[in-house]
């Protein structure tokens, strides 16, 4: 008989899910009708420049089997993509599922996350503590899961964006605490039954031509500039991602981002970031999300490294183009797929 903790986690890996209900791949969608307060963004479209400190009070959802998904920024703000905040507790996780329209990302910030990769025929679990950077593309299936007895915290990040409509939906406002026993899956299905049948479920099979995971452990990410992921690996070359280290007054100068948004997470130490015209100070654990074509710079001035994290959203020439023409120097990490084994990922 299954139990109900193994229904709940089903259901919730069913949900989480969604596919993209034919809308195109480049808008953000996940959209629902109704009245629930939560439902839907109040945030309003960056012309320029957003900055989001570490706050405990940014806006966020729990969903029934227990994690909290924080919005660091949402697809109202970009139009191309999302960044959560995810904080998975021990025993927390999804089942194995199939994403149809989204490519997703893992930063893991503190904890042992687990992630089962399906390629084909073969199934690989692996386990990764902080620094460790998982690529999960649109149409393989996977899962995630906290095994262990520490809260894990990841950044987490969505193109295209809109899944966050969805978690604003179904998620109850973390003001309100975790919510009790009647705050499942199954109530919510009960309660909302015409919205859940305009989502198609998708099930856990590898869609044709769907690309290769991407798994970078720590210990690759060397040097001033790792390449995670770069948008060739990525579905229609959607966005790439990398780690830069800045040494003590290291700087990079003034750049115009040409892509489709740029997001900066400060991983470590403190950034001085000059944008636009105003010059402002951000320290580890900030979010800098910076709008089409708008100049941007940044410099280390203080006595220890600095190392933030880079996610560029769609065409945009790799880092390693730029950098050495700035004299910052380049370093690339290797990018495991998943054929290869990660030393510091356990099986």
């Amino acid at each position: 008989m299954v139990t109900v903790k193994k229904l709940s986690m089903v259901i919730a890996g069913a949900v989480f899910s969604v596919s993209c209900l034919g809308l195109k791949p480049v808008n953000a969608s996940h959209t629902l009708e109704g009245d629930l307060p939560h439902r839907e963004s109040t945030r309003s479209a960056v012309e320029d420049y957003l900055i989001v400190p570490p706050d405990p009070n940014v806006e966020g959802y729990y969903e029934p089997s227990g994690g909290l998904y924080n919005i660091l920024v949402d697809s109202n703000q970009t139009g191309t993509s999302t960044l959560f905040n995810f904080i998975i507790p021990p025993g927390g996780g999804t089942v194995p599922h199939t994403h149809h329209r989204d490519d997703e990302v893992f930063y893991v910030l503190s904890g042992d996350l687990s992630v089962l990769l399906v390629n084909d025929d073969t199934e690989q679990t692996l386990t990764g503590g902080p620094g460790s950077f998982v690529y999960l593309p649109l149409g393989r299936p996977h899962s995630f899961s906290n095994n262990g007895t520490e809260t894990v915290s990841t950044l987490s990040f969505f193109a295209p964006g809109g899944i966050e409509n969805f978690f604003r939906f179904i998620g109850r406002p973390k003001e309100l605490g975790p919510g009790g026993p009647d705050f499942t899956y199954d109530n919510i299905v009960q309660q909302y039954p015409e919205e859940f049948a305009s989502i198609q479920f998708s099930l856990p099979v590898t869609l044709p031509g769907a690309k290769d995971f991407v798994v970078v452990p720590p210990e690759a990410q060397v040097g001033p500039y790792t390449s995670l992921v770069t948008a060739q690996q990525t579905t229609g070359g959607r966005f790439s991602a990398s780690v830069l280290s800045l040494t003590s007054q290291a700087a990079l100068p003034p750049l115009t981002q040409s892509s489709k948004g740029e997001y900066l997470y400060v991983l470590d130490g403190g950034l001085t970031v000059q944008l636009g015209d105003e010059i402002k100070d951000v320290s580890t654990g900030t979010t800098v999300y910076i709008a089409p074509n708008a100049p941007y710079a940044f410099t280390n001035q203080g006595s220890t490294p600095a190392k933030l994290l880079s996610l560029s959203v769609a065409s945009v020439p790799e880092p390693s183009s730029w950098l050495g023409l700035v004299g910052v120097g380049a370093y690339f990490g290797a990018s495991w797929l998943l054929k290869r084994k990660p030393a510091n990922l356990k099986n």
